[in-house]
């Protein structure tokens, strides 16, 4: 909607307070729209999740991520699993920032394994997914595995300039600086 492409431009200049105090409000509205369209709420509640997380506000990106992944199962048609998986990046995030890595990381890899479902190896969205995931295995200390998940993510994506290639070579020269190589970082 407008409404919601607005706010996506709010959010962009580091407004999220704004843009929440305006998603919440539009949630009652929303809320009528389930009965025949409860992907909308699903999608409300990922975009509110996002924006608490942004805010630092965990425990509430926790809960509105959570009420979006319980909309998405609400909807039985498995073929729209794939929409779930900004949700659940934002709770495996949510997640992380709480220090709660073991939960982050069974959340990460259904993420994968969703993804995996859907789209090629070379996608984005999957390597970005990917990266997260090797970023939490740094966090871990499991050093070795987060330099291997962030090599083969990036080794999947075409080397072209974009801002998910960049997060991952960051991330990458990270886990290398941790895993004692700074030389490879």
């Amino acid at each position: 909607t407008a409404s919601s492409n607005l706010l996506i431009a709010v959010e962009r200049q580091g407004r999220y307070a704004e843009a929440l105090q305006e998603r919440l409000a539009m949630l009652p509205n929303q809320a009528k729209l389930v009965p025949n369209h409860p992907e909308i709420l699903a999608y409300a509640y990922k975009n509110i999740a996002s924006d608490y997380l942004a805010l630092g506000r965990l425990h509430e990106a926790e809960t509105a991520a959570r009420t979006a992944l319980s909309t998405w199962a609400r909807i039985e048609d498995v073929s729209l699993e794939w929409n779930s998986v900004a949700a659940r990046n934002t709770l495996a995030l949510a997640l992380q920032y709480q220090g709660r890595y073991a939960e982050a990381e069974d959340v990460l890899r259904k993420t994968v394994e969703i993804q995996r479902g859907h789209e090629r190896p070379g996608s984005v969205w999957l390597n970005q997914t990917l990266g997260l995931l090797g970023n939490l295995l740094r966090l871990e200390r499991r050093d070795a595995a987060a330099v291997a998940q962030l090599r083969s993510a990036l080794a999947e994506l075409p080397e072209t300039a974009n801002p998910v290639r960049a997060e991952l070579q960051a991330a990458l020269a990270e886990a290398e600086l941790d895993a004692g190589n700074p030389a490879q970082a």
